[in-house]
């Protein structure tokens, strides 16, 4: 799953962040890989998400370009390099 961020301006409050990290956890499939193409305004929050995505076991990763991302996801990969 792709989900492209680099047009992206961050609008809600840590507790929404957090929300949405736990419906992601929640609810997305382990056997899914996820990716997303962050800005560099959203870097460090790119990087917390991959980080609590990860810990709960799901395959998570940002990157700076869509390129990357989709050869990610094209990958074989099954482990997770933190952003």
């Amino acid at each position: 799953m792709l989900f492209d961020h680099s047009q992206s301006q961050i609008s809600y409050t840590l507790t929404e962040f957090n929300e949405r990290v736990e419906y992601a956890i929640r609810h997305f499939p382990r056997r899914v890989k996820l990716a997303y193409v962050y800005n560099p305004s959203t870097l460090v929050i790119s990087a917390r998400t991959t980080k609590l995505l990860n810990a709960a076991g799901i395959n998570a990763q940002a990157f700076a370009h869509a390129g990357e991302a989709l050869e990610f996801l094209k990958s074989r990969e099954s482990w997770s390099r933190q952003a």
